[in-house]
């Protein structure tokens, strides 16, 4: 049998067998396609951990030093071996890590805040923390504050946003976790 390739109205062009009882078949030519001969090769900075795109596991950003309460981490860890945990011991730093994985946080189905009550060298306390998840339209994750004593940060902070809740006892902080990752026990 003779082949031949017939022009068609399909965006592919035929293979005639001289069988019009044959159904249309796109020939080989259709499904061969070209890479660029180099492909960009992606920076360290720009490599992406898939792991960490899991939108599955939770995240609490605890902006403060990983070694301020090493017993209420562990309790945490023991509580919640998917969470994942990322300290950022000072405002600065936890506005640089907000911003470059905002994608990455917006993703994710659970985060949760939790930061200490002021950040003096910076001269910042909460209320920030709480303007800049707004600013970066992250205004509905749940943030609380654990501190020494409540009633002294309030008294210290005028305009306390409603939103926040305070804590100075490590039970009350467990608690305020638990409730928000209750559905992931």
């Amino acid at each position: 049998k003779k082949k031949s390739i017939v022009s068609s109205e399909l965006p592919y062009p035929l293979e005639n067998f001289s069988q019009p009882s044959m159904p249309a078949v796109p020939n080989a030519s259709f499904f061969q396609f070209h890479l660029p001969s180099s492909l960009p090769k992606l920076s360290s900075s720009s490599h992406v951990d898939m792991d960490r795109l899991s939108i599955s596991k939770p995240m609490l950003l605890w902006v403060d030093s990983s070694d301020n309460d090493r017993k209420l981490k562990k309790e945490i860890e023991k509580n919640h071996p998917t969470l994942e945990i990322q300290f950022k011991p000072t405002y600065k730093e936890a506005e640089e890590y907000l911003t470059a994985n905002l994608r990455d946080i917006q993703g994710r189905d659970t985060v949760i805040i939790v930061c200490r009550g002021f950040y003096s060298a910076e001269g910042r306390s909460y209320t920030d923390v709480a303007q800049l998840l707004d600013t970066l339209n992250l205004g509905e994750l749940p943030m609380a504050v654990y501190t020494r004593s409540v009633t002294m940060l309030l008294e210290r902070t005028p305009n306390h946003p409603k939103r926040v809740e305070i804590f100075d006892k490590q039970s009350a902080l467990l608690a305020f976790i638990n409730r928000y990752l209750q559905s992931l026990l």
